[in-house]
């Protein structure tokens, strides 16, 4: 079993950029959050092939959930799509007036940690002053962070029903 839905993803994230040929020992040193090595039981006696059918149904199972939004959350925040167009437009909804599309992208990225930007740069993305730019990067975080609690855990209560992760009940 995997310790958390985070390690789940990075791990069949991690499988699914290697070749099988190239891929050994990978039942027995799964990295965890926090770089470490453990030993997982569900996959000790699998086959490489095994192990990267294990990764794709991991992945299908990101790519399954219910809405379009938690998907390409997930996907982009582990490195498998930069394609965010249900994102951003949720995201976008509920803006009073224009805001570019091209900004609200590099944000999300930002949030899913693929991308660094300081105060100057939101500035310049939404074309006004650092205090209404920190603003609506504010915004589009908290609903982010919406997006990223209900994503986790509709993504949880599938993996537990798989048995990779225990339900987390905190």
């Amino acid at each position: 079993m995997f310790k958390s839905v985070d390690s789940a993803l990075k791990w069949a994230t991690h499988i699914s950029t290697l070749s099988i040929i190239d891929s050994p020992c990978l039942a027995n040193h799964i990295p965890d959050h926090d770089g470490s090595p453990f030993r997982n039981d569900l996959l000790v006696n699998l086959s490489q092939a095994e192990i990267h059918a294990q990764s794709a149904q991991i992945i299908r199972m990101i790519e399954s959930l219910d809405d379009p939004a938690f998907s390409e959350y997930m996907l982009a925040k582990y490195r498998m799509i930069d394609k965010l167009d249900t994102l951003i437009y949720r995201v976008a909804s509920g803006f009073g007036g224009a805001i570019n599309r091209r900004s609200l992208q590099n944000i999300i990225l930002e949030y899913c940690g693929r991308k660094k930007f300081s105060t100057n740069d939101y500035k310049d993305m939404f074309g006004c002053g650092k205090s209404q730019a920190y603003r609506n990067r504010s915004v589009v975080y908290e609903r982010m962070d919406k997006i990223h609690y209900q994503a986790m855990d509709a993504l949880e209560s599938k993996m537990a029903g798989a048995g990779l992760v225990l339900r987390n009940n905190c």
